[in-house]
């Protein structure tokens, strides 16, 4: 099967393939052995726009389709696993559920934000005693009138040390 892309898409992904050799590979096993993705390759990746590849392009992301944007990870991922799974949470679970789901006015306070990279947002599914299972989810809110009370226990939320944002 044969995949074309634009010019723009292009050169998107030769770049991201670029900044995976150059820059997320010299540094990879470090991170791994530390335990931690830096803050500066956050930044870095969210001023090239990959925290914002699917986000549409009025809200400040690239607006990249399905398959320019797996492209997109797969160029990620040759340099750093974990560089790549950011982008998987912060954009195919945090993103795009707001994108879907969220109020106008939650999509205008935190979709451009997330699309440059200035917030970072993971997603809080798994718990202790169900796993990842959806269905089994016991965390719950409680409305106080003025305000929202989260009551549950969350595990595994990956990104957690660095997200701005967490998504349950």
């Amino acid at each position: 099967m044969k995949i074309e892309l634009d010019n723009r898409q292009s050169e998107i992904i030769d770049g991201a393939a670029e900044f995976a050799r150059s820059v997320l590979a010299p540094r990879a096993r470090e991170n791994d052995e530390r335990g931690a993705f830096p803050e500066d390759l956050v930044r870095q990746m969210g001023e090239r726009g990959y925290l914002g590849a699917t986000i549409p392009q009025e809200y400040g992301g690239l607006g990249l389709d399905p398959v320019a944007y797996g492209l997109l990870v797969a160029a990620i991922e040759k340099g750093d696993c974990s560089a790549s799974r950011l982008l998987t949470v912060h954009l195919a679970l945090a993103a795009e559920a707001i994108l879907k789901c969220g109020s106008e006015d939650q999509i205008k306070k935190w979709i451009p934000s997330l699309a440059s990279g200035e917030t970072i947002c993971a997603f809080g599914l798994t718990e202790p005693d169900h796993g990842s299972d959806a269905a089994g989810i016991e965390c719950a809110y409680s409305d106080l009138g003025d305000e929202f009370r989260l009551n549950g226990h969350k595990r595994w939320i990956t990104f957690s040390g660095i997200a701005d944002l967490f998504l349950i």
